[in-house]
């Protein structure tokens, strides 16, 4: 199983997923080359799926939804 890494690009600040051990990503939003291992991680996932649940929350909390989206459904 491959984990995976979440990163924000440091040119546009988009929210990216990279695998764990890749070298470079190429940001979706901007198109800049990014050093991946230059790069702080902003969570870690244990594989694909939860990685793409944490890049939708992480920018749902970014642009202030994330309370709406997310809460408990108790």
């Amino acid at each position: 199983m491959v984990g995976y890494k979440i990163i924000r690009c440091p040119f546009c600040r988009g929210i990216l997923a990279v695998k764990i051990g890749q070298k470079t990503k190429t940001c979706i939003y901007c198109g800049r080359k990014l050093k991946v291992s230059s790069l702080k991680a902003l969570a870690l996932a244990k594989d694909s799926r939860e990685a793409g649940l944490m890049v939708r929350f992480l920018k749902a909390k970014e642009a202030g939804l994330a309370s709406e989206l997310y809460r408990s459904r108790d």
